[in-house]
């Protein structure tokens, strides 16, 4: 231990004598490790780290799989009930479904996501609240109903106020009592994302859809939720699968036919042969950013693994320049009977400090970087296109920690060991005669420049790939304009609207914003385009056969006539919605785009040809009667291929949320607060959910491709400063 002391000491004296050297090498290490990080920080947070959960490897959720493996979660609360009372393989199950709804307070109101858990949810995660308590299966009985905040909505709307407890918050109209919060690194069963408030699944009869209410509040069983369970000590999931089956089934069998009356029997027997269930572990939770995001991952995750195997090997030429500088002090050494493991843990010794140096300045710049790197990710949003904080707990904890020890201990030996290795090998007799050293010995450190340029070419060369890829896609001809466009977003349900108050605000607030000076054209839809999802259906061609593949093959939108002016498509073939076309005509009136056309009526003219979804023995029906054909256009995003969709008209308003667009020759942003002030004109406490640009929802829709762009341009970049003092640092050592 002495000697080591000594060597350390020793070792501190000569970096401190060479502070360009030292500031150098440990700047070199420091961005290695830094990157490494970072990275493997995300990959543990959305990845690799379990739920902060009580036995997590226990839990597992029920998805519904459909043809094409098409996965659905949100499932009928008589599943959850059935599982609770007769699923043998598990020891318990828990739900939690999603409610978005108005918080009213004071003079204004802002929308809120929900959660309505079973009484069981705290219990069985064995989650305790940081204020107050969690709600209990007494509080699905109480007089005034409870409600528990989430750590992050509690600093973000009451600025961590610790009154809170006991505050009445108007949801939809009802008051709930708070009850508690919730700790910081809880965000329930999902990673990235976490629901504002939390009540008891009791509360449904007040929070959700009032088009759903009454069937919902007539049968509670038909509420959508998530259903979570734990599997028993011993059960497999195929076990669990195989016992659950057969009492889904029957359980959905029943809710079907409750929940879709005028479905006939064929048509619900092609469903239930066309549905399985199935669980899945969920450990580490549900993720939407997991499922975008994990190959890019992956990808960066090699990449600075390399960049560091690069920085390691530069920083063991620079050391071993330095030992090349330093072959007559250890010849003198050597002289002086220091052996040869003497000379190598001197060595390693000062490789170790430069490390530790290395790994002390990458930490520090982890944290400097880290908030950054978060604030590229974006809003995450849900299948129902509404937008979501991101939640995920992304920190240097001590897994990150570790993963950054481990990274300077190897970099220590990678880099310490061929100096180490050379000095103990030096020849005593060339070494005090000042001896020069001969190309057989440079071929070493040559093929390790070779190496680095190798992979600073694999780098720059996977950079300018993505880059390309990202500028292609900004390239993509959507299908409609992009650059006049605004959309408003509003969902009247936040105010308690009905059906018939809401369609009448949706008609004055489209015939008041179409009236103004600068909007050229004026449309409602009933969904966005570029927010990465939408809603789809099953159709065909009317008479013929659906089968298995053809699940889920057709896009739906519903629109006001003018919606194509406004958006800059092309009326191709027939005719626009009029104000005449009733949604609810037979056979209805719809406008299908040409990839529908062509691939349900090839070859064929497709104006006044029926289509429909499944019918009796799964034949298309003869629902609706094609009137116009409109040009292709991206819906979900660019990188999707253009699917065959149908508009649907809406000529006596919308009856809950809805999209206004607006077309102008201005720069679009100056149209926005007339808008505003259009609104506010028909009711000051309904505010926009969102207000929105098509270029920014184009550019949003395409985040992964510009943060992988990004990233790999700036670890190119360091690749190629890497590759170049390698250079250097090969050079110096021959000379």
């Amino acid at each position: 231990m002495t000697e080591f002391l000594r060597d350390l000491r020793f070792g501190l004296r000569l970096l401190v004598r060479s502070p360009a050297f030292t500031a150098t090498a440990a700047l070199l290490l420091a961005i290695g490790i830094s990157a490494n990080t970072l990275i493997f920080s995300v990959v543990d947070a959305l990845l690799l780290r379990a739920l902060p959960v009580a036995r997590p490897e226990e839990l597992v959720r029920l998805v519904e799989v459909h043809p094409t493996n098409f996965l659905t979660w949100d499932l009928p609360y008589g599943l959850y009930e059935t599982l609770a009372a007769r699923g043998s393989s598990l020891s318990e199950a828990l739900c939690q479904g999603d409610a978005d709804v108005g918080l009213r307070e004071g003079g204004s109101t802002e929308r809120v996501r929900v959660n309505l858990v079973s009484s069981n949810f705290f219990s069985s995660l064995g989650v305790s609240a940081q204020l107050g308590r969690v709600l209990t299966p007494e509080d699905e009985r109480a007089e005034v109903t409870g409600a528990v905040l989430s750590h992050n909505f509690w600093r973000r709307r009451f600025q961590g106020d610790p009154a809170i407890l006991g505050r009445t918050l108007t949801l939809n109209g009802r008051p709930f009592v708070v009850i508690g919060v919730l700790p910081r690194q809880f965000n329930g069963l999902t990673v990235d994302t976490s629901p504002d408030v939390r009540v008891p699944v009791t509360a449904h009869r007040w929070l959700v859809d009032p088009l759903e209410d009454a069937v919902v509040q007539a049968d509670v069983r038909l509420l959508r939720v998530q259903i979570f369970g734990r599997l028993r000590p011993g059960i497999t999931l195929e076990r669990a699968d195989a016992e659950n089956e057969p009492l889904l089934r029957s359980t959905y069998e029943d809710l079907l036919a409750r929940e879709s009356p005028k479905l006939d029997a064929g048509a619900r027997k092609v469903v239930m042969l066309n549905t399985r269930f199935r669980l899945e572990p969920a450990a580490r939770g549900v993720s939407a950013l997991r499922q975008q995001f994990s190959r890019g991952l992956v990808v960066l995750m090699a990449g600075v693994g390399l960049l560091l195997v690069m920085a390691c090997a530069n920083v063991a030429g620079l050391l071993l320049a330095r030992s090349a500088v330093r072959r007559e002090e250890m010849g003198i050494r050597r002289a002086l009977g220091a052996t040869s493991w003497r000379l190598a843990r001197q060595l390693l010794t000062e490789s170790l400090l430069v490390a530790a140096l290395g790994g002390f300045a990458g930490m520090l710049l982890s944290y400097a970087c880290l908030p950054l790197l978060v604030a590229a990710l974006p809003p995450i949003r849900d299948r129902a296109a509404v937008v979501q904080p991101l939640a995920a707990h992304i920190h240097i904890d001590i897994r990150a920690l570790g993963f950054a020890i481990a990274a300077t201990l190897l970099t220590a030996v990678l880099s310490g060991l061929p100096p180490a290795l050379r000095g103990a090998r030096a020849d005593l007799a060339t070494a005090l005669r000042g001896g020069r050293t001969t190309t057989k010995r440079l071929a070493g450190g040559g093929l390790v420049v070779v190496a680095q340029i190798a992979i600073c070419t694999l780098l720059v060369a996977g950079a300018v790939l993505l880059v390309e890829t990202l500028d292609r896609m900004r390239s993509i001809n959507p299908g409609f304009d992009r650059d006049h466009i605004v959309t408003f977003t509003i969902d009247p349900r936040m105010r308690g609207y009905k059906p018939d108050r809401s369609r009448l605000l949706s008609s004055e607030l489209l015939e008041k914003t179409h009236s103004l000076p600068s909007v050229d054209a004026a449309s409602i839809a009933g969904l966005a385009l570029m927010r990465g999802t939408g809603v789809k259906g099953t159709f065909g061609a009317a008479g013929t056969p659906i089968g298995r593949n053809d699940f889920l093959n057709t896009s739906l939108n519903f629109v006001t006539p003018g919606y194509f002016e406004t958006m800059g498509m092309r009326l191709v073939a027939g005719r626009d919605f009029t104000w005449s076309d009733e949604n609810k005509q037979t056979p209805r009136k719809v406008i299908v785009n040409q990839t529908l056309a062509r691939r349900f009526f090839p070859g064929e003219y497709a104006i006044g040809r029926r289509l429909g979804g499944i019918g009796p023995n799964g034949i298309a029906k003869p629902d609706s009667e094609i009137i116009g054909v409109v040009s292709d256009a991206r819906y979900r995003s660019l990188r999707e291929e253009i699917q065959p969709t149908v508009y649907s008209p809406v000529v006596n308003g919308f009856e809950s949320g809805f999209i206004l667009h607006l077309r102008t020759h201005q720069q679009p942003e100056a149209i926005i607060a007339p808008v505003r002030d259009a609104l506010r004109s028909l009711d000051p406490e309904l505010p926009f959910v969102e207000v929105r640009t098509l270029r920014q929802e184009v550019e949003t829709s395409l985040w992964q491709e510009k943060l992988l762009a990004a990233l790999s341009s700036i670890f190119g970049a360091i690749a190629a400063l890497l590759a170049a003092i390698g250079l250097y640092g090969a050079l110096d050592f021959a000379v």
